[in-house]
């Protein structure tokens, strides 16, 4: 099991080089979780896609991904994601695990 570094997909979602540097894989790292901080579904779905198109050019591929709900550091709140999401926005939370 290879849990990817937390990866903000407000960033990654606008900078595949940022996605690049933050998520790297080959083929022996399986399975591949990927951890989102998001709040946003579009985002959310286009890091998703990103990430799915690095693993798979190194022979890998995205077992699932994990919405993180439980960071409690100020960035967080910054952020609108971790505990405060959930705090503050279940909706959006639910927003996009459906569309995860």
């Amino acid at each position: 099991l290879c849990y990817t570094p937390m990866i903000h997909a407000g960033i990654a979602a606008k900078s595949e080089a940022y996605l690049r540097q933050t998520f790297t894989t080959r083929a022996s790292d399986s399975p591949v979780v990927v951890q989102l901080a998001a709040h946003d579904p579009d985002a959310a779905e286009r890091t998703a896609e990103g990430a799915a198109r690095v693993a798979a050019e190194s022979g890998n591929s995205v077992a699932y991904f994990d919405l993180n709900l439980g960071c409690p550091q100020k960035i967080a709140r910054k952020g609108r994601y971790g505990a405060f999401l959930l705090e503050s926005d279940v909706d959006a939370a639910a927003r996009v695990v459906e569309r995860l």
